[in-house]
């Protein structure tokens, strides 16, 4: 061993005094003045459209101050919450990305799917209230793995014929030395074949994600706390969804309890919140449930594949 190395003092992590010692910031530990809580309505099916959405009796309920829907989002000009840097498919051709709602208006896409949010003075009125919202749903055919969409059975979005959203030949596309691979096994006298599924997997981090939505009318600005991963790259994805430029909008992240990647893009919830903010004209704070986060946080692998 290097006797510099073993005589060299160790040095403390500087972030971890204050989270040992339970003096983190995290986004549910602060409350902004005058903040206001909400809460979404989701969708209990995978797949289904959405006949009717009846807010009257949340609207009506106490402490309630604002019930938000798809029309909402229209209304404001609010665009896809998809975002994904460009992918080119084989043969150039480009990625597809269907149009996903912050609220979902005409139908929902997955069982989690927010389709109303609402706004109360605490958050068990939000919660509350959100009960009281009904929606009718036409049950669509669901599809649960990746084999079921690529057999085209069940489309669901036209624009994405059998589902595939980009046919990717890897970094570097290659087309002669797949047609040399293909020849070499088609003239092969014996060839070896394994599908090897890796399992889907969800996040259960520490903290669940959570933001805070607030605006500025003097300065036609927002601010966006959320528990992310990247604060610029969130900002950039959320002005565009909004249409305000990247100096209209402020990302602030504390600490972070726990991410594994799925805190790094942006969600239906947080354009949500920021909409609601400039409505009301006062900060609205969602925390996720565990149960929503189930269903709601982005999740990873679910991959087949075929060697």
């Amino acid at each position: 061993m290097n006797s510099t190395l073993a005589h060299r003092k160790p040095e403390p992590r500087v972030e971890d005094d204050a989270l040992v010692r339970g003096r983190g910031h995290f986004v549910d530990d602060p409350q902004l003045p005058n903040q206001a809580y909400a809460a979404f309505v989701r969708s209990p099916h995978a797949h289904a459209r959405v006949l009717a959405v009846r807010t009257d009796a949340a609207r009506a309920a106490k402490q309630v101050l604002a019930v938000l829907t798809a029309a909402d989002m229209k209304a404001a000009g609010v665009t896809s919450v998809s975002r994904h840097p460009p992918v080119v498919g084989r043969g150039g051709a480009k990625m597809i990305m269907p149009f996903r709602p912050a609220l979902a208006g005409d139908k929902v896409m997955h069982g989690g799917d927010p389709v109303a949010m609402v706004v109360a003075e605490t958050r068990a009125a939000a919660q509350d209230a959100a009960e009281l919202v009904a929606v009718d749903y036409e049950e669509l055919p669901a599809v649960i793995d990746l084999e079921a969409a690529m057999n085209g059975k069940t489309q669901l979005y036209p624009e994405a014929p059998g589902n595939l959203c980009v046919d990717w030949p890897g970094p570097v596309a290659d087309e002669q030395n797949e047609r040399e691979v293909a020849d070499i096994i088609t003239k092969a006298p014996h060839v070896a074949r394994v599908t090897v599924t890796n399992q889907r997997l969800v996040v259960a981090s520490m903290e669940t994600r959570g933001a805070t939505g607030d605006y500025d009318a003097a300065k036609e600005s927002y601010t966006l706390h959320a528990c992310s991963q990247s604060a610029d790259g969130l900002r950039g994805q959320a002005a565009s969804i909004m249409g305000v430029p990247n100096d209209k909008l402020r990302v602030i992240t504390g600490d972070v309890g726990g991410a594994f990647g799925m805190k790094t893009t942006v969600y239906p919830e947080y354009i949500a919140l920021l909409l609601a903010a400039r409505k009301l004209g006062r900060p609205v704070h969602w925390q996720s449930t565990r149960s929503e986060a189930f269903v709601t946080d982005c999740q990873a692998r679910d991959t087949v594949s075929e060697a």
